[in-house]
């Protein structure tokens, strides 16, 4: 991604999404953040959108590429969780996930590609989680949609190679925002803990700099990839040795 370009992250008010736009800015780049939330302090970093709504985000990133500079990157870190019994969730609510997460993805990817198109080129990074890849308690829905933008990841950079933009996902682990926190108990924390072989929980700056790397040059020639950003979470079987064994 060319350095004159403006990044626009979607889901920018808190946690990925705002360190996102913070750690971008501090690398030079010009970012500009959507949410639900309204615009802080800095006009330039938010703009009101709901991705679900396929002509404000398609007018959000218009406006930008005409106000702001050329848009040459998207970040889709827009989304929300529901965690419920499969056998107790509505369905509305289950609608209501991959409406954010997996609608939200495509509409943002798909008004931002647009520009690219007319641009010369450009790359996008899609937020998954591991809980596209591995199973969790009560997490039906949302395992569902990061799984689907996985594979609607590699479906875009299948159908964007030809404009020269490149598409990957980033699939963080348990990582500490307050997503995470909305839904963790100390003992689900604990259990959580125990499953990542580097016994910690990631931080959002470190999911953003990887998300950094696939939008530059460094990235130039991965397309179609999604990169687990997760301790290791999603390597193991899921048990380990006792200490004495191991």
């Amino acid at each position: 991604m060319r350095r004159d370009g403006v990044v626009v992250v979607t889901g920018a008010a808190s946690g990925i999404g705002a360190a996102t736009v913070a750690h971008l800015r501090s690398r030079g780049r010009v970012v500009v953040g959507i949410d639900l939330a309204g615009p802080g302090a800095d006009p330039a970093v938010h703009h009101l959108a709901d991705v679900t709504d396929a002509d404000a985000v398609a007018g959000a990133i218009e406006r930008i590429d005409g106000g702001v500079g050329p848009v040459r990157g998207l970040v889709t870190c827009a989304g929300i969780i529901r965690v419920e019994d499969a056998l107790e969730m509505p369905a509305v609510e289950f609608r209501r996930v991959l409406d954010v997460n997996v609608t939200g993805t495509f509409l943002a990817a798909q008004a931002a590609a647009r520009v690219m198109a007319r641009r010369g080129g450009g790359s996008i990074v899609t937020v998954a989680s591991v809980s596209g890849i591995l199973a969790a308690p009560h997490r039906a829905a949302y395992s569902a949609s990061k799984g689907a933008v996985m594979a609607l990841t590699r479906a875009l950079a299948f159908d964007l190679a030809s404009r020269r933009i490149r598409v990957n996902a980033v699939a963080p682990g348990s990582t500490e925002t307050p997503l995470l926190r909305s839904v963790q108990s100390p003992a689900l924390r604990d259990a959580v803990l125990a499953s990542v072989p580097l016994g910690r929980l990631g931080q959002p700056v470190e999911i953003a700099e990887v998300v950094e790397f696939l939008l530059g040059d460094g990235g130039s020639f991965v397309t179609g990839q999604t990169w687990a950003v997760d301790g290791g979470q999603s390597v193991q079987a899921g048990w380990q040795l006792p200490e004495e064994e191991s």
